[in-house]
């Protein structure tokens, strides 16, 4: 399979290895081996014993995720310290056009429900929500309460952020499948964005290192180099 242009992964005593040619002179396989990583390496024809084979004829395309079914179910909401469980249970209404608002679902909080009203938007990355004032059930399209936008990516199905609008000032909003950590009981200072901060974007993690916040100074390290931040 070598000869016929195919890289064939081999299993080999403890271990396994990618022949990529050969050299028949020398009697050796040209290999690349995980435990060298950077360099070709060489296997003898005599040993270690080669015992069994494999190579790729063919590669699936990549299954186009399902958006609208990655917001269906149970949410950890916080938006300004403020908690409850937001509860998505259609992305879409059979008497609507899609991308039109509707009832999504409800919120939960201190033992209080309440409707929401929404739709979805950039290929079911975005939904953009209103949680309504009052505990009395809206009309499906009435976008009434508190307005929230929150982004979900595809490498991070199980977190979403965005912000939501409260009297014409914004604040952050996160979503969670999980339980979200304890709240910090002291009032915010402004002081506190400095230091490390585990940062997520669309999956991909690094550590934000903020060194001032007027202005914003630091670092980003995402694991391959360091990035400097201002703002």
């Amino acid at each position: 399979m070598v000869a016929a242009g195919h890289e064939v992964v081999v299993d080999i005593p403890g271990h396994c290895v990618l022949i990529v040619g050969y050299d028949r002179t020398a009697r050796q396989y040209i290999i690349k081996d995980s435990a060298n990583p950077g360099t070709f390496q060489t296997l003898s024809y005599d040993g270690p014993k080669i015992s069994s084979g494999r190579y790729i004829t063919a590669v699936e395309p990549p299954l186009v995720p399902q958006r609208d079914a990655m917001w269906l179910g149970r949410w950890q909401l916080e938006h300004d310290g403020w908690r409850g469980e937001l509860v998505i249970r259609r992305t879409s209404s059979f008497y609507q056009a899609a991308n039109q608002p509707t009832k999504i679902g409800n919120y939960y909080t201190v033992g209080r429900r309440y409707d929401v009203n929404g739709w979805f938007e950039d290929d079911y990355r975005i939904c953009h929500f209103w949680i309504a004032g009052t505990e009395d059930k809206v009309a499906p399209c009435s976008l009434t309460g508190q307005e929230f936008c929150v982004y979900l990516m595809d490498a991070d199905a199980v977190n979403a952020a965005g912000w939501t609008d409260f009297f014409g000032t914004r604040y952050g909003v996160t979503l969670s499948r999980f339980p979200l950590p304890r709240v910090n009981a002291d009032a915010f200072e402004i002081h506190r964005w400095v230091g490390v901060w585990d940062f997520s974007h669309d999956g991909w993690k690094g550590a934000l290192r903020l060194q001032s916040f007027a202005p914003v100074r630091g670092t980003y390290d995402d694991g391959h180099g360091v990035l400097q931040v201002e703002g």
